[in-house]
């Protein structure tokens, strides 16, 4: 076996494709970190975490439903409800795990899944045993194309706990035994756009978003007609997972989510700092100072960005590979992403900028890729 999965490496090795292991260096300027607001590093996160930590143990011990849940999940869950705007919410292990966990629970029998979704909502689509129906990108009309090839009918929102929306009258319902799912993505990882989630719930069918690089603005609109799935690693700065939605939704997650039934809880170091880093987001909005350092960047390449990614497109993977080693030797991190995470031909750089970024740092980046581009 070990001889077929060298040749295996030695072929992506070949295409450009291996990848190795990265973390951030000593003396080098971040940009390929997803700690959009810099609050993985704040010493209240980290306090507040020890303290939980001193208080529950260094382990959860067990899963939630045999004696692994405590007092700072309740806590965490209600906070993360309020800021998404949804009647209550639930944690998991991780942002991988919540889709997984999530699709598979809600065994649809039809998803329509945008053509740039993550890997682990397809991975959670295949564990459902759903048809899989993929629409290009942010497109509307082809959505809307696709529901009607397919003979969509009508999702009962009222199974999975949703209100619903108010409906496209073109999408026409012709039965009530279909269960069928719409899946996009709040803010797109790869490319930093934006999907338009006012048109999505216009749709007579229920709608997941995945917001796992949200930059905990203002709630989306329409909430409570979407399950909304999202992740304390990124912007909050910590660990783990979460689905925020309707209370019977959440309970019918408690019950049904494998990914969450059978998992052990999270470390209380973990679910702490979360609570605190929450907590200064909402107080201290910390994305108005990314997003004003993500105009700034941009301004200097035309590349308008809603998001903290920016993508450098460069073709190839040798290009990508070659503009991350150059700027490696100006002591910059910025990661080369390549197939299968984005299509063939559309290599990158994939540039996140946070809220820690000085302008000095951010001038010294842009300078180097002019070097580039």
């Amino acid at each position: 076996m070990d001889k077929l999965l060298q040749q295996k490496l030695d072929d992506l090795k070949d295409k450009n494709l291996f990848r190795s292991l990265k973390g951030a260096e000593d003396g080098f300027i971040n940009f390929t970190s997803n700690d959009y607001l810099g609050m993985s590093r704040r010493p209240e996160v980290i306090e507040a975490g020890v303290k939980a930590a001193l208080k529950y143990g260094a382990g959860a011990t067990a899963s939630r439903l045999a004696g692994g849940n405590h007092a700072l999940y309740e806590e965490l869950e209600a906070s993360l409800a309020a800021n998404k705007g949804t009647e209550a919410a639930l944690v998991f292990g991780s942002g991988y795990l919540t889709n997984i966990g999530v699709i598979s629970a809600l065994e649809p029998d039809v998803v329509f899944a945008d053509k740039l979704v993550h890997a682990c909502i397809i991975d959670g689509v295949k564990l459902s045993g759903a048809k899989l129906i993929r629409f290009k990108h942010n497109d509307m009309g082809d959505l809307r194309k696709r529901l009607e090839e397919n003979c969509h009918p009508r999702a009962r929102h009222e199974d999975l706990g949703l209100q619903p929306p108010q409906l496209d009258s073109r999408v026409k319902p012709e039965n009530d035994r279909v269960r069928k799912l719409i899946i996009t993505e709040e803010i797109f990882s790869m490319d930093g756009d934006t999907a338009p989630i006012d048109e999505l719930t216009q749709f007579n069918t229920p709608l997941l978003i995945d917001g796992a690089h949200s930059l905990y603005q203002s709630p989306i609109t329409n909430r409570q007609s979407s399950i909304y799935v999202g992740t304390l690693s990124k912007a909050i700065g910590c660990y783990g997972g979460y689905v925020a939605g309707s209370k019977t939704l959440i309970e019918f997650l408690k019950n049904k989510a494998r990914t969450f039934v059978y998992s052990t809880g999270l470390p209380p170091f973990v679910i702490g700092s979360a609570i605190k880093s929450l907590e200064i987001i909402e107080k201290e909005k910390p994305y108005l100072k990314a997003l004003e350092n993500v105009k700034y960047l941009s301004s200097k390449f035309q590349v308008p960005s809603s998001s903290a990614i920016i993508p450098i497109i460069l073709g190839s993977e040798e290009k990508a590979i070659a503009a991350e080693q150059l700027l490696k030797q100006n002591k910059i991190l910025v990661s080369a992403i390549r197939p299968p995470t984005v299509p063939k031909g559309t290599s990158r750089l994939r540039i996140s900028v946070t809220a820690a970024h000085t302008k000095e740092e951010i001038d010294l980046l842009a300078n180097c890729l002019k070097t580039i581009l």
